[in-house]
């Protein structure tokens, strides 16, 4: 039976919109939003000093002041793009990838010990410190820093409602929808 009237022209209008929403250009909208969403809970968890699961970030060993937002630069180094399927966040930071991955022991190759330079106390014209003197060691054990969540421990709470938020706001808006 045919559909007519005024009332069916809407629900053929609400139909159509739904449709759209397994368009390519909705799930890119969408991957943009949620990875714009994503960085902002990057941010926020730089600023606090957390990672993503409300846990503080160790404090540095060799130095003093505030864990991995010295210059800026790592905090800065996170992009997304959307994808077909949702979207991606990454970093151009490699030393992220030691930060992301379980603790774990470095030992030197080539030499009896590791080297490297400790910092000394932050002043107002070089507040990373001034390079101190050379430290060795057998061996060295990372530290995790999480700035992103882990798949095997799931979506943090926080991170879930904001991208939830993102999500429902990004369809109302799509279907016009207060």
């Amino acid at each position: 039976m045919p559909v007519t009237g005024s009332g069916d022209q809407a629900l053929l209008l609400l139909i159509r919109d739904i449709d759209r929403l397994g368009s390519p250009w909705f799930r890119q909208a969408l991957g943009k939003a949620l990875g714009a969403t994503a960085l902002k809970l990057i941010d926020d968890g730089f600023r606090a000093g957390r990672d993503p699961y409300g846990k503080a970030w160790p404090p540095p060993k060799l130095r003093t002041g505030k864990t991995m937002v010295d210059t800026g630069r790592t905090a800065a180094s996170f992009s997304a793009r959307p994808t077909s399927s949702g979207f991606a966040v990454g970093s151009s930071a490699v030393h992220l990838r030691t930060s992301q991955a379980e603790p774990f022991i470095i030992r030197p190759v080539r030499a009896k010990a590791l080297r490297f330079r400790g910092r000394g106390k932050p002043t107002a014209k070089n507040p990373r410190g001034r390079l101190g003197k050379y430290i060795f060691a057998a061996s060295v054990k990372t530290v995790q820093r999480l700035t992103m969540p882990l798949p095997e421990r799931g979506m943090p709470p926080a991170w879930g409602a904001a991208l939830n938020r993102e999500a429902d706001a990004v369809v109302r808006d799509h279907l016009g929808v207060k």
